[in-house]
């Protein structure tokens, strides 16, 4: 009980800002580790031997670094983001040689990123006003206090972060698109690493994907939302996905949620790669 509630003090607050100002214990401490992250991919530079290290990391801990995954030059997708911390992480880890694109539904998320892109002058770095899904179109996307909360709406998806909170304060039409069309209309032919946080449409994402996923070389996705209609989580039809396109991958250990009583706990991160 007593470690808990250290836990509980150092661990980062509920993003009801955009980006958390800690200089304590628990930032320094995350600094230093991903410090150590993006040195160790630079001093071994084996694909090989790095996904046994993020196995070894995602199933002790079901969590993986940007850092470990990120190689300097790769083209990067962000799925869903509303922190800069997030795209200085990524420009440190691509290098200026490297392209990132971030895409994010969220307007004001979105001129808040827009704004940093531009002060940095990271001209390298994409930033796409969509949400990612299997089909082209518009969609509703919910908003939160939370802003880590923030998800397209979808009747059959239930998410541990819906239960939270006061739920969800407005409701936003927004222009939804695959990572298929998105790179297309950017001329990107190759990803070597996309990583997906989308609150529940992580599948429809991958979905959307049917063209990129066979030039795509890594990807990190939550997976622990609930098709209703199936009752379980997505993990299995995610699964389905990247074995039909030749992954491998490893499922993270199960972790907290964040409403622990009634959840129970959350199915593994999916860390998941082609073998060169």
């Amino acid at each position: 009980m007593r470690f808990n509630k250290i836990r509980k003090y150092l661990q980062a607050p509920d993003n009801t800002k955009r980006d958390n100002i800690r200089e304590d214990v628990y930032y320094y401490t995350k600094k230093l580790y991903y410090w150590s992250a993006r040195l160790c991919v630079r001093i071994i530079n084996n694909q090989n031997i790095l996904n046994n290290i993020r196995a070894y990391i995602i199933s002790s801990r079901s969590f993986l670094p940007k850092e470990l995954v990120i190689m300097k030059g790769d083209t990067v997708i962000q799925v869903g983001t509303h922190k800069q911390e997030t795209l200085s992480r990524i420009y440190n880890s691509i290098g200026s040689n490297g392209k990132a694109i971030i895409i994010e539904a969220d307007k004001d998320s979105y001129e808040y990123l827009n704004e940093y892109i531009q002060r940095n002058n990271w001209t390298n770095m994409i930033l796409v006003h969509k949400a990612a899904s299997n089909i082209k179109g518009e969609g509703s996307f919910l908003i939160s206090e939370i802003l880590s909360d923030h998800r397209l709406k979808d009747s059959n998806i239930l998410h541990d972060n819906d239960l939270r909170g006061d739920g969800y304060i407005n409701e936003n039409i927004v222009q939804i698109d695959t990572i298929d069309n998105i790179l297309s209309d950017l001329e990107i032919d190759k990803v070597d690493y996309i990583e997906i946080t989308v609150n529940g449409a992580e599948l429809k994402v991958l979905e959307g994907m049917k063209n990129s996923l066979k030039t795509t070389r890594r990807i990190y996705t939550k997976t622990y939302a609930i098709d209703l209609e199936k009752n379980q989580t997505l993990t299995k039809d995610i699964i389905r996905i990247l074995r039909t396109n030749d992954f491998s991958f490893i499922i993270g250990r199960p972790s907290r949620s964040v409403i622990d009583e009634e959840w129970g706990k959350r199915s593994g991160d999916i860390y998941a790669f082609k073998k060169e």
